[in-house]
């Protein structure tokens, strides 16, 4: 305040019933700070050793080794083949079924350029062009297929 009672600016009276004593007189400072000041290393704090080692400490156990159980791959061709299903588990003698693969479309196509439009026929007859298509009986699941 100056001389006439008026504060001067950015000076404030301390409120009324205020103390300057601290609000926790109970809590003491810390003597470090909590983060370091830079260039300074953060001390590491304080950690118990691991415990001893035991020998009379009950061994161990490890699980028993698993079982382990080889697929075969199964060589599908023309003919049905005994296999055990894949998707039921079930043995059986799989379902064969001939459809016209894309080589049987080309050579109908050839022999139409060729001109021997009335041999087409015989190409989808005749199974040396067509896809064998491999089916579980029982789920009725695709196996597999052989192309010629």
């Amino acid at each position: 305040m100056n001389n006439q009672g008026i504060p001067q600016p950015g000076f404030y009276p301390p409120a009324p019933g205020f103390n300057n004593q601290p609000m926790y007189p109970n809590i003491q400072p810390q003597s470090h700070p909590m983060y370091p000041y830079p260039g300074q290393a953060p001390t590491a704090p304080e950690f118990s050793p691991p415990p001893s080692y035991n020998p009379n400490y009950p061994p161990v156990t490890h699980a028993p080794d698993p079982v382990v159980t080889q697929i075969v791959p199964v060589t599908f061709g023309p003919d049905s083949v005994r296999l055990i299903c894949p998707h039921c588990s079930a043995d059986i003698s799989t379902r064969v079924e001939v459809t016209a693969s894309t080589k049987t479309h080309i050579f109908a196509m050839i022999l139409c350029l060729l001109g021997l439009c009335l041999c087409v026929p015989c190409a989808y007859c005749g199974d040396c062009f067509a896809a064998a298509n491999h089916y579980c009986p029982c789920c009725d699941a695709r196996l597999g297929s052989y192309q010629p």
